[in-house]
């Protein structure tokens, strides 16, 4: 398993020139030569206003969308995630349908690191199947925005990796997963086994455990070990319990 490469940018959303930044940056993405189109000629899928993205929407209309909520002062996250391009066949992000579901099925764990619950949250995504290089750029906000702050720390860099890592490794994590159980459950049952070993009668010292005491000589025996009882120290850890069931016939 390779390291996946991700990268996540906020710009001010109080500095007078980010919602032009956006919409400029949707603009380079959505019409890169590797950016791949859809069979309606169309780069961008995502989801906003309540609704998927139609496959044929034009760039004009989401760069416009993206201007509004810039405006307005919300945060437009832009980030990135690539592998290697031996991965990525490999894996089948060779194909941008596989992205695209990568991605919608990561977005609400990546936007709830940086504090954006999944009922206001709202994305777009375009692929770029680079030669040597295959990767995703996506741009997510909340459409209600309360708080301005955009710094993105170290730790939470490093946590949307994760969830992107296992967004895209996820197969191979499963086909691991399962073996961890297989061997876990393996070595339960070899502790299973030198347990029953323990108490099997042919790996006893003595066979008293398994003799059955009579009754007419039950209370006798039980006499002589509460006698034995009364002879031990008070104050050491030493204790002798009694079950009558255990000497039934």
């Amino acid at each position: 398993m390779t390291k996946v490469i991700s990268k996540l940018r906020a710009y001010s959303p109080n500095k007078k020139e980010t919602p032009v930044g956006n919409v400029k940056h949707l603009y380079y993405i959505a019409t890169r030569t590797n950016a791949v189109a859809n069979e309606y000629g169309s780069t961008i899928f995502g989801y906003y206003d309540y609704k998927n993205i139609p496959k044929n929407i034009q760039k004009k209309e989401v760069a416009k969308y993206i201007k509004n909520i810039s405006e307005n002062k919300n945060n437009v996250y832009r980030g990135i995630v690539s592998l290697k391009e031996e991965d990525a066949i490999r894996l089948g992000f060779n194909k941008r349908e596989n992205w695209e579901s990568m991605i919608k099925n990561s977005i609400a764990d990546i936007a709830k690191i940086v504090n954006i619950p999944f009922s206001r949250l709202e994305y777009c995504g375009v692929v770029h199947l680079k030669k040597g290089n295959p990767h995703l750029h996506y741009m997510f906000w909340d459409r209600q925005q309360t708080i301005n702050r955009c710094f993105i720390s170290t730790y939470q860099q490093n946590k949307i990796r994760d969830v992107l890592a296992k967004g895209i490794y996820k197969e191979e994590l499963q086909e691991l997963y399962a073996e961890r159980e297989l061997l876990k459950n393996d070595l339960k049952n070899r502790d299973l086994i030198e347990e029953m070993k323990t108490i099997s009668i042919e790996n006893c010292d003595s066979k008293v455990p398994y003799i059955k005491i009579k009754n007419s000589n039950k209370q006798k025996l039980i006499s002589e070990f509460k006698s034995i009882s009364k002879q031990l120290p008070k104050t050491r850890q030493i204790s002798l319990c009694f079950y009558e069931r255990r000497f039934e016939n």
